[in-house]
């Protein structure tokens, strides 16, 4: 059942400027909705908003912060809160600030929105399952953060729950799985995806920790938007993933890569595996289809191809 009958309401986007964010704004605008950003610009940029920018409400500033979080909420339908910092290895390095941008920014957000808001989306990650006991993972199975991001992302999680069931605040959470797509940063704190497509465009072979046999459900990037419109016009709540339901080795992912740049030439480079990286990663997609007919249908050699032409 649809909440949305009529799109005139404002959405609330934080972390809009991102890599997904800007996807979706850009997406919401099409579709007819007023759309309210928030960002602080850290790891976002306005210029992926080129295009909307005169056509939204956009306030730089940081979940972090209760006063700028209260003004972004006011007089918004709905919430898709997407900011959050999402490095593994540099949450290694940095705990104490996942934490306070993943959890407590989400508090944050979502003790402004309690009484306020229709709808509240929150992304979450497929890392809070860990190292999965079986394969396909699904929303029942045990959660086994092995990383201070995945497990600021779980307590992120509890926290929308607890709003759930103590104030009524409708809330679905997402669990996306590998995201991957055009407007990717290629630099710095990158998925597997653009970091290979950096190495592979500057002559160096692309990177694996491990033997590549570790597998991963890649999601291409118009396909989450489009899982995220669902669950937020629907009038579903709780937990559900978001992936394909298909794995693909790294290896593999890197030879597909090598193939459609035409540089096999390149080979692939193999070094020590990282513990806090997990094996493998696939989504059970059973409860997303049933309750929000979520099918997310990009091949990967396909999805992969849009991104390179979008370069």
């Amino acid at each position: 059942m649809l909440v949305w009958t009529l799109r005139s309401g404002m959405i609330l986007v934080t972390g809009g400027a991102g890599f997904i964010g800007s996807h979706l704004v850009k997406k919401l605008i099409e579709l007819g909705y007023t759309v309210r950003v928030l960002d602080n610009l850290s790891r976002g940029k306005k210029q992926n908003l080129n295009g909307v920018l005169n056509r939204l409400d956009f306030l730089v500033g940081d979940v972090r912060n209760r006063q700028v979080v209260g003004q972004a909420v006011e007089g918004v339908d709905a919430v898709i809160h997407l900011a959050a910092l999402i490095d593994v290895h540099e949450s290694k390095e940095k705990p104490i600030m996942y934490h306070e941008v993943n959890c407590t920014g989400t508090l944050n957000i979502l003790e402004a929105a309690k009484g306020e808001v229709e709808k509240l989306i929150y992304t979450s990650t497929a890392a809070v399952y860990g190292n999965p006991l079986k394969l396909p993972v699904s929303e029942e199975d045990a959660l086994n953060p092995v990383s201070p991001y995945a497990a600021s992302k779980l307590s992120a999680e509890n926290y929308c729950m607890a709003y759930l069931r103590s104030y009524g605040l409708r809330v679905a959470i997402l669990r996306l799985f590998n995201v991957y797509g055009p407007g990717q940063s290629l630099e710095g704190y990158a998925g597997v995806v653009p970091k290979f497509i950096y190495r592979i465009s500057r002559n160096l072979p692309p990177t694996i920790f491990g033997d590549g046999t570790q597998t991963r459900d890649f999601v291409f990037v118009d396909d989450i938007v489009k899982s995220i419109l669902r669950a937020m016009e629907s009038d579903a709540i709780g937990t559900y993933n978001v992936g394909t339901g298909l794995s693909v080795s790294i290896r593999s992912l890197a030879e597909m890569l090598l193939d459609l740049m035409n540089r096999e030439d390149l080979g692939i480079l193999f070094s020590e595996h990282r513990r806090e990286d997990v094996l493998h990663s696939v989504a059970d997609m059973s409860k997303s289809k049933r309750a929000l007919g979520l099918e997310c249908k990009t091949n990967i050699r396909e999805g992969l191809s849009k991104m390179l032409d979008a370069k």
